[in-house]
């Protein structure tokens, strides 16, 4: 952790708030800001787990004192009407249970470069900033990987992450088409490619034009656009279990919390407050790709079909090759040149 860029947090005083609480509301956006710059390392469906955090782990808990060492400590906490305060614990005798899904085996792999790309927009004032504020509780309460929250629950907090994250205040078509601008660089899939593998994925037959237009789209602003729809059904049914999907909601959620980070990132580079690093583009690079694929999980029985790991290894390849033949192109531009036409001087 040493080198990590400082962060001041919020230090204005609002109206009514004492010291105290601005000192912790601040330790708590720090902790947010460290939890989703580790998270946005995580690998999914990596061989022996890979890397991986989940929000619980960074969980905010302090105490606070002045004097001596105090014998005997209170514990305050949350209630819906105000403030619960329980006592009679000696000090030193009081221990908390660390949540099952924590794991303190591994260390906590944090992206720097995000890290600091995050708070220098935050210092700039970033209305990037401003909107994952908004959406990062969310995105914390989305990614415990507690028992009590449901995949419906979760698909509900990430869809309505994404849509504070693109101002899509409320309209689907605002969220899918600034989706699917900050992705369109990735794009390598249409959607009528991907229903070759994935037949469920479903055009919208509402209107015309946009009937026409979606087989054509990349099929990551399909996605994001069904995820919506998924969020929508169980906000007002209780369940999506009313129409086929293209992908399930456990697909949904691995995806969004795949792309969510590379969002971010994509309009902090918009921006200039960060630049795209080539784990970042092969992560870009698979998402149509992934989302194409009929599973993700390696099957060891089928040994060359597709999967989450075989497709990000692939892309890893071509995009080194790629880099490589461009290195080679610029090193010896005259090996290069087209010849002159016949004839000519």
């Amino acid at each position: 952790m040493r080198g990590l860029p400082r962060f001041s947090g919020n230090t204005e005083l609002p109206d009514k708030r004492q010291p105290d609480e601005v000192r912790s509301s601040s330790a708590a956006w720090a902790a947010s800001l460290f939890f989703f710059a580790a998270w946005s390392c995580n690998e999914y469906f990596a061989k022996f787990g890979g890397t991986y955090v989940n929000s619980a782990q960074f969980r905010l808990m302090g105490q606070a004192y002045t004097g001596d060492m105090p014998g005997w400590v209170s514990i305050s906490s949350r209630r819906r009407d105000g403030q619960n305060m329980d006592g009679g614990y000696q000090h030193g005798e009081l221990k908390f249970a660390m949540p099952l899904q924590c794991s303190v085996r591994e260390p906590v792999t944090i992206d720097e470069p995000f890290l600091a790309a995050l708070e220098a927009a935050r210092r700039e004032g970033s209305a990037i900033l401003d909107r994952l504020t908004t959406a990062l509780p969310f995105i914390e309460l989305a990614n415990t990987d507690e028992d009590f929250m449901t995949v419906h629950n979760e698909a509900i907090l990430m869809a309505s992450a994404f849509e504070q994250l693109f101002d899509g205040d409320g309209n689907k078509y605002r969220l899918v088409t600034g989706f699917g601008d900050a992705f369109k660089e990735f794009g390598n899939t249409t959607v009528a490619d991907a229903q070759k593998v994935r037949p469920d994925i479903r055009i919208d037959t509402s209107d015309p034009a946009r009937a026409a237009a979606q087989p054509n789209w990349w099929v990551h602003q399909k996605w994001i656009d069904e995820l919506y729809d998924v969020r929508s059904k169980v906000v007002h049914r209780g369940t999506p279990d009313s129409r086929s999907w293209g992908w399930s909601v456990f697909e949904h959620l691995v995806m969004a919390a795949h792309v969510f980070p590379l969002a971010v990132k994509l309009l902090l580079a918009k921006e200039g407050h960060y630049t795209l690093s080539d784990a970042d583009r092969v992560r870009g690079l698979s998402v149509d790709k992934l989302l194409a694929a009929a599973q993700w999980a390696d099957d060891r029985e089928a040994e060359f079909k597709e999967s989450w790991s075989k497709i990000e290894s692939r892309t890893r390849r071509d995009l080194a090759w790629e880099k490589a033949w461009k290195a080679v192109q610029e090193e010896y531009p005259d090996l290069f040149k087209e010849p002159p036409a016949e004839g000519g001087s």
